[in-house]
């Protein structure tokens, strides 16, 4: 195996910045690819490191551009460690996310995500379309951090840039899947994901895109139906009030949902 490190920059500079100084004093990457999505002022600290401006399409497009980049000019690169870049990993979690990856004998590994109180195994879909967290027999895994050969990205056939941000990661697990790739839960690696709980989330435009990408998901897999159509709906709209003055979301939540009817 010869690792590279992916990183899709956007939002706060400081992440990215502490990511790259982890990965370019590992001695397990090979190479650190960085697609710039975002201003990034710290680009001279990082001799080691590859950054490739972009205009912003998405997570899935970042990741699909550093993984061609990968393959078009290094072509002894046979595996790649994406992460977002406010994951807080170390050298010592990435032996062992590599270690677990080849004992395995897997295509795709990823560790346990932790976001504040909830530690992500995997997910399952149940019957009314909805995504249940599950710690065996997962569907799916979260998409902030795993490691993947570069030869099952493309078997997979890369990632749905159509997704731009949430469900992204769901698409290609289950891609993997068809095209008959090992997907692999390392459940002794638990990495902490700052993600939105720090975000202020009814504020942003990530209610128009959860809902309409998790629509648009049950529609790609032959699940959407009344049923599945308002469950998630509704779950989408609940989901608002875990934050103060959730009402603030509705109108991206709304929009999401005209945009998916739309398409």
């Amino acid at each position: 195996m010869k690792l590279a490190a992916v990183l899709i920059h956007y939002g706060d500079p400081e992440f990215t910045r502490s990511r790259l100084s982890t990965l370019e004093s590992s001695v397990a990457v090979s190479e650190i690819v960085t697609i710039l999505h975002d201003e990034f002022p710290f680009e001279s600290e990082f001799s080691c490191t590859t950054f490739v401006p972009l205009p912003n399409h998405g997570y899935g497009a970042g990741i699909n551009c550093a993984m061609r980049y990968l393959s078009d000019n290094n072509a002894d690169i046979t595996h790649a460690l994406i992460l977002n870049p406010d994951v807080q990993i170390d050298d010592a979690a990435i032996q062992s996310l590599i270690a677990e990856h080849k004992t395995s004998d897997a295509d795709c590994t990823f560790p346990i995500i932790r976001e504040g109180k909830i530690v992500i195994h995997g997910y399952r879909l149940n019957k009314v379309g909805l995504l249940r967290l599950s710690e065996d027999g997962a569907q799916f895994y979260s998409g902030a951090c795993f490691l993947v050969s570069i030869e099952a990205w493309k078997k997979a056939g890369e990632f749905n840039e159509n997704y731009f941000h949430y469900f992204e990661d769901i698409d290609f697990c289950l891609r993997l899947q068809k095209a008959g790739l090992r997907i692999h839960l390392a459940k002794n690696i638990v990495l902490n994901h700052i993600g939105k709980s720090r975000e202020d989330y009814p504020s942003t435009d990530f209610p128009r895109l959860a809902v309409r990408n998790h629509l648009r998901f049950l529609k790609d897999v032959d699940k959407l139906n009344w049923t599945s159509y308002l469950f998630v709906s509704g779950a989408h709209l609940l989901y608002l009030f875990r934050w103060r003055r959730g009402w603030r979301g509705i109108k991206a939540w709304m929009k999401g949902i005209q945009e998916f009817r739309n398409q």
